[in-house]
């Protein structure tokens, strides 16, 4: 979904009572709608909702800057639904009750307030000078971070850094700039003493002379979800028993089905080919995170290794 935004931007004060503290924060009434798999995407998108239920999303939505006002009796009151219904829609969220929803959606609610403010214009235009790029493209970096942040699920996250964690190597799989990120990836996991390879298709051959395939884990990096070369390399090492890690703008459910584990980045068309900016650095982003917690894993081990780099450079030898 592009992004879109409201103008003129209007602000509102939204308070919020949670845990005897008050916060004060100012959003935009009419935020940009960023598609990320989060609270507010899942309140719009109200798949799986009874009747009541969109009732209550819809009013959130439609009147935010109640709802630190309100209680679950409140709520339902609104809405004409009943206290329970509330509740059981935190629960549908994700969320342990109504207080952890108010709070979780306040703030996923600034930060995409936030980013939308910070690309409420074209980011470049045929009139952008060196300095505005110069100011346009962190802005654009830290958009693309936080949106991919927001949409991180860290009980997927630790699952795949304990299976890395145990894996004998690493090949990662990707086409056009994919394989460059793939390359790119590959190097840091050498660096720490992974075995690690980029690959920029299939080689059955090197799949069949594997010897202990079930301590080999492939990573495939997608931006769309929908490269059909990307899915059938998926279909294949998932048949030969290789555990399967894939890393996509999108859930689809054709990729879904051939991976273990599926961690979703920020792929966005924001204008013109400058997408391709946000889906690098949301993608450097997961791989930048599965190094540090693999580097932090065997910390000593790895200090100990660059002191003896550093000690014994290559030219002196």
């Amino acid at each position: 979904m592009p992004f879109l935004v409201a103008k003129p931007i209007k602000y509102e004060k939204m308070k919020y009572v949670l845990q005897n503290k008050v916060l004060s924060i100012f959003y935009p009434l009419n935020i940009l709608r960023s598609g990320l798999v989060i609270i507010i995407d899942k309140l719009e998108k109200m798949e799986g909702f009874t009747s009541q239920e969109k009732e209550i999303a819809k009013f959130i939505l439609e009147k935010p800057s109640l709802l630190g006002e309100l209680s679950t009796e409140d709520l339902a009151r609104a809405t004409y639904t009943s206290p329970s219904t509330v509740v059981r829609l935190c629960k549908k969220l994700k969320t342990k009750g109504y207080n952890d929803f108010k709070l979780k959606f306040s703030t996923e609610y600034l930060e995409v307030a936030r980013v939308s403010e910070i690309l409420k214009d074209e980011p470049i235009t045929k009139e952008s000078t060196y300095n505005d790029v110069l100011n346009i493209l962190p802005k654009m970096y830290d958009a693309a971070i936080t949106n991919t942040k927001l949409m991180l699920d860290s009980n997927t996250i630790k699952r795949v850094i304990n299976r890395l964690k145990i894996a004998e190597k690493i090949d990662i799989y990707g086409y056009g700039i994919s394989y460059s990120l793939a390359s790119q990836a590959s190097f840091k996991f050498l660096t720490i003493g992974i075995e690690s390879m980029a690959h920029n298709g299939l080689n059955e051959h090197y799949i069949a002379a594997s010897n202990n395939r079930s301590n080999m884990v492939a990573i495939l990096i997608s931006f769309t979800g929908k490269n059909s070369s990307i899915t059938k390399i998926a279909k294949y090492l998932k048949r030969n028993g290789i555990y399967v890690i894939g890393i996509s703008g999108f859930r689809t459910s054709e990729l879904l089905k051939h991976c273990d584990e599926l961690i979703q980045v920020d792929h966005k068309k924001i204008v013109l080919s400058m997408e391709v900016v946000t889906s690098v650095i949301s993608i450097q982003y997961v791989f930048d995170i599965i190094f540090s917690m693999l580097l932090a894993d065997n910390y000593e081990k790895n200090i100990k290794a660059s002191l003896e780099v550093l000690n014994k450079p290559f030219e002196k030898q």
